[in-house]
């Protein structure tokens, strides 16, 4: 399997002439549910849905400010309508009432033909010195035991930007627990934008994403192939590998929606396994038809995960069929062709 992809992993803004519905709806979430919380960052309220979160009631800064973690971006990614550029529209065209405060931007490199290493190798390199930086150190960290892995700083993550390169299929298994190494060779580069430095990033052009996002890391960082002269770093060679990884940013030219992973094979396992026994024995005692009907009819009104699973497999099922006889649109049964008015009038006389 080979995945290459550039995605946001974190967003935040802050708008000073919205509300809390204003946002929901722009984001085409009006039909999901909304839990009241405590506030933050010096608003007293907020509203949550699946780690968006939308906080308001500040008492020295009116309007709101919208804050979306990863898993946040993912769920606006499968169940909003609100394109990412017209979030930088936003604050691009009225930056006296809109400001982007932090954007996290990421590349995963997935399947058997990486261009980047794995983090041991990467590890290593930057043991030995073998990269050219701006920022003064790169910090490596490594826990024990297999959990979570190894993680490579450039920059504090309370600065206005920094880097981090992490082995995030060894993250999805901690979290999951999984076979790290079933989940094969994934490792991403994120780069973490604040305030200004995230305001200017969405100011580039939306639709050359690969470009900007390495013209970022390359400003900043180089990997190099090994050399004698210390003293002069900047002039070693430039590592294959890091070309390679430069060469595929380029192409990308696109941000890459993802979804929170839901599948119908997801939800066939939880009916079968959570809720088959239940549901086969009152089959038994009911009958199908009857437990249909009762169904249908007490049935809870589902939830955006669900509406969402179902209009993905109508869609999979009518392209499939339409792959198999063509587009029907203008089909017709032999007898019902569609006849002009005037033709009809002409054959009765009427013309």
């Amino acid at each position: 399997m080979s995945d290459k992809r550039i995605l946001f992993d974190w967003f935040s803004m802050t708008s000073r002439i919205d509300s809390p519905s204003t946002i929901v709806e722009l984001l085409g979430l009006t039909d999901a549910q909304w839990l009241p919380s405590y506030g933050r960052y010096g608003y007293r309220q907020k509203i949550v849905f699946s780690y968006i979160e939308i906080l308001f009631d500040n008492p020295d800064y009116p309007g709101i400010m919208l804050d979306m973690s990863g898993q946040g971006c993912r769920a606006l990614d499968e169940y909003g309508h609100c394109d990412w550029s017209v979030l930088f529209q936003l604050c691009n065209g009225d930056p006296e009432n809109y400001h982007c405060t932090r954007l996290d931007v990421a590349y995963d490199d997935r399947g058997e033909d990486g261009v980047l290493p794995d983090l041991s190798f990467l590890a290593q390199e930057n043991r030995q010195h073998h990269y050219c930086s701006r920022f003064q150190k790169a910090v490596i960290t490594e826990t024990t035991e297999g959990k979570g892995g190894i993680t490579i700083y450039f920059g504090s993550n309370q600065s206005e930007l920094c880097f981090r390169i992490y082995d995030k299929s060894q993250e999805r298994a901690d979290n999951v627990d999984a076979d790290a190494e079933q989940l094969g060779h994934w490792v991403r580069f994120e780069i973490t934008l604040r305030r200004e430095r995230a305001q200017e990033f969405i100011k580039l052009p939306f639709d050359q994403l690969g470009k900007s996002f390495i013209g970022v890391i390359n400003n900043y960082v180089r990997y190099t192939e090994s050399y004698e002269d210390r003293h002069n770093r900047a002039r070693a060679k430039t590592a294959d590998w890091w070309l390679h990884f430069v060469e595929t940013l380029e192409k990308i030219s696109l941000y890459t929606p993802t979804n929170t992973e839901y599948s119908l094979d997801k939800a066939k396992v939880y009916c079968y396994g959570q809720a088959g026994n239940t549901v086969s024995a009152l089959i038994d005692i009911m009958g199908v038809e009857q437990f249909v009907k009762e169904l249908k009819e007490n049935k809870p009104k589902p939830s955006l995960k669900y509406k969402q699973l179902v209009n993905v497999e109508k869609k999979k099922q009518a392209d499939h069929m339409r792959d198999l006889i063509g587009d029907l649109s203008e089909w017709v049964p032999i007898g019902q062709e569609i006849v002009p008015a005037s033709d009809l009038l002409k054959e009765m006389g009427a013309l």
